[in-house]
């Protein structure tokens, strides 16, 4: 993404910031995106905020807790999954740039 979509602010959140959430305080973001705009702009944004939830409770639910999306600064952040009794798991993978 560039500067200036980075830069673009969605309720408290830029979407750099956003895109720097724990999964877990992502979903609480985007299911609480809906009280922050007029009906018009949800009736545009809506299908997206769903599927977006819904692909965020999933992920949370297998464990993973951070996504790797700054991939376009060349650079991947690590993912971790999330074990109980075992801690973080690294999860190895290969993203096509």
């Amino acid at each position: 993404m560039s500067k200036g979509v980075l830069d673009i602010q969605i309720s408290r959140f830029t979407l750099a910031e956003a895109n720097k959430l724990p999964i877990p305080e992502m979903l609480l973001f985007i299911k609480n995106l809906e009280h922050s705009m007029n009906p018009h702009e949800f009736e545009i944004a809506g299908p997206i905020i769903r599927e977006l939830e819904l692909i965020l409770l999933y992920l949370n639910k297998i464990g993973l807790r951070m996504l790797p999306l700054m991939a376009s600064q060349g650079a991947l952040p690590a993912i971790f999954l999330e074990s109980p009794g075992i801690g973080q798991i690294p999860v190895e993978a290969s993203y096509p740039m």
